[in-house]
């Protein structure tokens, strides 16, 4: 657990704004107005900007008050540190912090978030990141369970190689530029398919004779990852490119 906030100074600097100094020299700059608002006739009087311009210390350093102590017109020094950290900038280096923390992949992290991986490495390579993105990240982090509720864990690593069994259904020919290469089962034709330049795969198809079927390249992208010529079979069941 982390050490309980102490506050060393506060100064009001706007209508509903304070600049707080911590116990560790660290300062923040909270908002207040959502907490005043919420907080209805009990903090209504804090809306006038020369009342709330009197903060000061309290409970040595346990919380900012607006009643020298003398009533319950104040904010605790935890849910001020709550606050600050809900609003401070959520910039790339706290974007990688939070993943580290969850401790979840990239992937997982998208899909958390409900959003791209690519998206995802954008965001942690510097591109500036929405506030609602920022805001998901924060509650799960204060909530851990809606982590575990939406959590889906990806396996590390590539799928397991199955036995190959070759049969006459299994036998595959890459067609390329014209060229037509033979192969005792599915998987070899893909992974040739792969082993060719981008522009020869935009122009290469796999075909079955014994189904009569022909694959286009788009068809057989589909297939990156299937380590079974079994599940390359049932991927390939939909209709022909």
């Amino acid at each position: 657990m982390r050490d309980v906030a102490h506050i060393r100074a506060v100064a009001a600097t706007g209508p509903s704004t304070l600049a707080v100094t911590w116990g560790d020299g660290s300062m923040s700059h909270v908002d207040l107005a959502g907490w005043i608002a919420r907080g209805g006739r009990r903090f209504a009087v804090l809306g006038n900007a020369l009342v709330f311009a009197a903060a000061t210390v309290g409970l040595h350093g346990g919380n900012v008050t607006w009643d020298d102590d003398e009533g319950d017109l104040a904010i605790d020094s935890e849910h001020l540190r709550m606050l600050a950290e809900h609003q401070a900038p959520f910039d790339a280096a706290m974007a990688t912090c939070w993943q580290d923390d969850m401790r979840v992949s990239n992937v997982e992290a998208a899909d958390l978030l409900g959003i791209a991986p690519s998206t995802w490495a954008a965001y942690k390579a510097g591109t500036t990141i929405p506030a609602t993105i920022a805001r998901l990240c924060r509650a799960m982090r204060s909530e851990p369970t809606a982590l575990s509720a939406h959590l889906r864990p990806r396996v590390a690593g590539r799928p397991g190689k199955e036995p190959i069994h070759v049969d006459e259904a299994d036998r595959a020919e890459l067609r390329v530029s014209g060229e037509v290469k033979p192969f005792a089962h599915v998987q070899g034709a893909v992974i040739a398919f792969y082993g060719l330049p981008d522009e020869q795969q935009s122009r290469a198809s796999i075909a079955i004779p014994e189904r009569g079927a022909v694959y286009r390249s788009a068809a057989i992208r589909r297939l990156k990852g299937l380590a079974s010529t079994r599940g390359m079979l049932q991927a390939l069941g939909a209709p022909p490119d």
